[in-house]
């Protein structure tokens, strides 16, 4: 049972870390040939795509390990902040596949609740970026800005 618990709070916390560090590759949607400006799909391949966060920016496990217990470490401050009933609401939205920032606006929070998380989130993001060596950093940053709207730079 803890483990469960544990590997749902590290899938979870992973998650949010993406959703807040990485948006545009963590959340971006899938190209569709109905929507304007799309890219054309390029098959995936398994022998030059990294198959993860941790592959793609060469984490160590050190690093690695560290980055977990940021993300345990908000997830717990984040549900500290919310209610009995908001944290139930925002556990079964995210177990159900909902994104976790979106999980959250859905709440409702108070404009205190809201400004709490966010703090949470910008200190967390921080610390993770405190782990990650310079070249690491850069390597993500162009990750992501290829992957980002427009509107986000």
């Amino acid at each position: 049972m803890a483990f469960n618990f544990a590997k749902r709070i590290s899938i979870v916390g992973t998650t949010v870390a993406l959703a807040t560090l990485v948006p545009g590759i963590a959340f971006s949607q899938p190209s569709t040939p109905n929507t304007p400006n799309t890219r054309p799909a390029t098959p995936a391949n398994p022998s030059n795509r990294p198959a993860s966060i941790e592959e793609a920016l060469n984490l160590t496990p050190q690093q690695v390990q560290q980055i977990r217990d940021i993300l345990v470490n908000r997830q717990q401050q984040i549900e500290a902040v919310l209610t009995p009933q908001q944290r139930s609401s925002f556990t079964q939205a995210v177990q159900a596949g909902q994104n976790p920032g979106v999980a959250l606006r859905s709440l409702n929070l108070e404009t205190e609740k809201i400004a709490r998380i966010r703090s949470i989130v910008e200190s967390s993001n921080e610390n993770i970026k405190n782990v990650l060596t310079p070249e690491q950093l850069q390597r993500l940053q162009n990750q992501v800005q290829p992957n980002r709207p427009s509107g986000q730079r």
